[in-house]
């Protein structure tokens, strides 16, 4: 069986192409670069059914859902690298 690729490096790759000024990035914009840099990738490799639940898991991302529509009835997913915790400063 072949090994799976290791999901950080795809993402944070395919997060770096679709990302705006902000740093965030929706979810569809993310999985359709994780698609066209690795056309096999599949969530379900790695144990989850939902792009949406595995970016969730990854302890190196933020998630946040944006209500959309004029009832905010549906929420779009957006993920972005979790922010470098700052450093302490030197006395």
């Amino acid at each position: 069986m072949a090994r799976l690729p290791k999901l950080k490096p795809m993402v944070l790759k395919a997060l770096e192409a679709v990302a705006r000024d902000d740093g965030w990035a929706t979810l569809s914009s993310l999985g359709s670069q994780l698609s066209r840099n690795h056309p096999s990738f599949d969530s379900r490799n790695y144990g989850v059914t939902k792009l949406g639940d595995l970016m969730r898991k990854q302890t190196y991302l933020e998630t946040k859902e944006v209500p959309v529509g004029d009832a905010g009835q549906h929420v779009n997913l957006q993920v972005r690298r979790k922010p470098a915790s700052a450093a302490p400063k030197a006395i």
